[in-house]
C-alpha cells in the first residue's frame, strides 16, 4: 500500500521568497531611487515616514495601483473592445500601503471634498437650467447645461489629480516604479542597479 496521502496539498519545488522587511527605519530594503522615481519590490514595506514630507507618518493609505504600457492605447483604433481586452490582459497590478503624515492625509481628504463640491455645483447648475423661469429658459439653458458639464469635469479632474499621493510610472512582475515621492526621501535610497 502506498504512503501517499491523496488529501494532502500539492507539493512543488518552488519556494516563494520571504517578504522583504526594512533593516532600519531610514534604510529600507527593497527600495531604490532612479532619478525622480522610487523603485520598490512589490512586497517591500515603506518605512514609517510620510512619502510626501519625510516626517513621521501616523496613517497608511492603501493604494491599489494598476498600469499598462501606454502603447496599448493605440489599439483603440482597432476598436474599443480590442483595447479593453488588451488592457485587461496586459495590466499589471500592485497594492501598496503609503505612509502619510496627518497634514498630507488632511490635504488629500480636502482635495477629494473640494472636487466633489465643484462637481455637485456643476450638477446643480446643469439641473437648475431646466427650472429657470419661462422667459429666461430659452436664452440661458444652453449656458447652464454647458457650464454644469464643465464644472462636473473640472471637479472630478481636480479631485482626482490633487488627491493622488503617488502614482505608478511602471509596474512589472516584481517591481513598482512610483512618482510623486519626496526628493529628500529618494536621496537617502541607494541608486537603482537595474536598467
Amino acid at each position: 500500500m502506498s504512503n501517499v496521502n491523496p488529501y494532502a496539498s500539492p507539493q512543488t519545488d518552488f519556494e516563494s521568497p520571504p517578504p522583504i522587511r526594512p533593516s532600519s527605519p531610514t534604510k529600507p530594503q527593497g527600495m531604490w531611487s532612479k532619478g525622480k522615481v522610487l523603485v520598490m519590490h512589490k512586497d517591500a514595506p515603506f518605512p514609517n515616514y510620510c512619502v510626501k514630507s519625510g516626517v513621521p507618518a501616523t496613517e497608511r493609505l492603501t493604494r491599489k495601483l494598476s498600469w499598462h504600457h501606454p502603447a496599448i492605447a493605440l489599439s483603440i483604433f482597432l476598436g474599443l473592445l480590442v483595447y479593453v481586452i488588451l488592457a485587461l490582459v496586459l495590466t499589471k497590478r500592485a497594492t501598496i500601503f503609503v505612509p502619510l503624515s496627518p497634514e498630507w492625509f488632511a490635504r488629500r481628504r480636502n482635495a477629494i471634498l473640494t472636487g466633489w463640491l465643484i462637481a455637485f455645483a456643476g450638477l446643480a447648475l446643469f439641473i437648475g437650467g431646466f427650472f429657470l423661469p419661462e422667459g429666461m429658459r430659452e436664452a440661458a439653458i444652453g449656458w447652464c447645461v454647458l457650464g454644469g458639464i464643465v464644472l462636473m469635469i473640472v471637479g472630478w479632474a481636480y479631485g482626482g489629480i490633487r488627491s493622488r499621493v503617488v502614482w505608478p510610472a511602471k509596474i512589472d512582475d516584481q517591481y513598482v516604479y512610483l512618482k510623486g515621492v519626496n526628493p529628500s526621501l529618494l536621496a537617502e535610497l541607494p541608486p537603482w542597479p537595474g536598467p
